[in-house]
C-alpha cells in the first residue's frame, strides 16, 4: 500500500477519479487512495458485512509486462493466498483474492495511516527507544510470517503503515502479496533513477548482484536498512549525483557507519543494525527473533 495523498493535494482529485468499473466480485470500487510503480490501491467497501477495505490490482502496464509469462497470474495468485496466511496485528490481512477480466485484486484490510516515508520525509528524528519500539512490532510481524512459510521480498518505508489507536503507535506490514512482481524486472534492464537507487537500498547485495533466490536473511536485511534509513535520514546506499554513473560498484561499497551520520544512537544498537546489514547473508542473524532480541536489549541499555 503506497502512500495515502493528501486531499487538498494537486494529485488528490487526478487520484480520485472513478475507477473503470464499480465492483470486483462483490467488493464495491469507490475511488484511488495510493498509486506506485508497479501497484494501484482502491477504497473499496463491502456492503454484505459493512466494512471498508484496501483493493490492490497491477498497473496496466505492468500487467501487460506479465503477460508475456504464462504462469505469472497463477503465482501471484499463490503469493495472495500465501500472505492471507500471515493473521497478525502488525500485518495488513488478505481477506480475498479476485480476478476480473485478466486482472488480479487483493482484498484487504484497510488502514487509514501515514506510512514511515512520510515520518523520514517530515525529517523528524526520532529517538532511539521509539524507533526500538517501531521495530519491534515490524520484527514481530516477519517473525510470523517466516513461522508461515512466507518471506515479504519488498520492505521499504512506503510499505509500513504507522496509525495511532488509543494513543499508541501501531505499526503494520503491507504488500507482501505483491512483492514478488519486482523480481520480474531485472536491474541490469532499468535506467538508473532516484526510484531504483532508492530501492536498491533496501535490497542486499546477494540479491541484487548474484540474483539468488530471496530467503528470510534478505528480508532482515531490508529492514535494518529501513531501521538504518529512519534513525539517520539517510539510506543505507547514498550516491551524490554525479557519481552515479558508478553505480554498481558504489553498491558494493560498506555502509557509512550509523554514528557517523546520529552520534545520539547508542552503540550497541548501532551494532546491531550493521550485523543485521552484513553484506554476506551468514553474518547476519539467524533468525528474525534473534536479531529482535539483540535490538530490544541494545535499546534497554541506551
Amino acid at each position: 500500500m503506497k502512500r495515502q495523498v493528501e486531499s487538498g493535494s494537486p494529485r488528490a482529485s487526478a487520484d480520485r477519479r472513478a475507477p473503470p468499473f464499480n465492483y470486483v466480485g462483490k467488493y464495491r470500487i469507490d475511488h484511488v487512495i495510493g498509486r506506485g510503480t508497479v501497484g494501484i490501491v482502491y477504497k473499496g467497501y463491502d456492503e454484505q458485512i459493512d466494512r471498508p477495505l484496501a483493493i490492490k490490482t497491477l498497473q496496466p502496464e505492468v500487467l501487460a509486462d506479465l503477460s508475456v509469462s504464462e504462469n505469472m497470474l497463477e503465482r501471484f495468485a499463490v503469493e495472495a493466498r500465501s500472505a492471507g496466511r500471515c493473521l497478525h496485528p502488525n500485518i495488513v490481512t488478505v481477506f480475498d483474492y479476485v480476478e476480473n477480466k485478466g486482472a488480479p485484486y487483493i482484498i484487504m484490510e484497510y488502514v487509514p495511516a501515514g506510512t514511515l516515508e512520510g515520518v523520514i520525509k517530515s525529517g523528524a528524528r526520532l529517538p532511539a527507544r521509539q524507533v526500538g519500539e517501531i521495530m519491534a512490532q515490524l520484527l514481530l510481524a516477519l517473525d510470523h510470517a517466516h513461522a508461515k512459510g512466507v518471506i515479504h521480498r519488498d520492505i521499504k518505508p512506503t510499505n509500513v503503515l504507522v496509525a495511532q489507536v488509543e494513543g499508541m503507535e501501531v505499526v503494520k506490514l503491507a504488500d507482501f502479496a505483491v512483492a514478488r512482481v519486482y523480481q520480474t524486472a531485472p536491474f541490469s534492464g532499468l535506467s538508473l533513477t532516484t526510484a531504483l537507487v532508492n530501492l536498491a537500498s533496501f535490497i542486499p547485495p546477494e540479491v541484487l548482484f548474484n540474483f539468488q533466490e530471496i530467503n528470510p536473511l534478505a528480508d532482515q536485511y531490508a529492514l535494518a536498512a529501513v531501521l538504518y534509513h529512519l534513525l539517520t535520514g539517510a539510506p543505507v546506499l547514498d550516491l551524490p549525483n554525479g557519481e552515479r554513473k558508478r553505480f554498481s560498484s558504489l553498491l558494493r561499497r560498506q555502509h557509512v557507519p550509523l554514528r557517523e551520520r546520529r552520534g545520539d544512537v547508542p552503540t550497541a544498537l548501532a551494532d546491531v543494525i550493521h550485523k543485521a546489514l552484513s553484506p554476506t547473508p551468514s553474518h547476519r542473524y539467524a533468525t528474525i527473533a534473534e536479531f529482535r532480541q539483540a535490538m530490544i536489549l541494545a535499546v534497554q541499555g541506551d
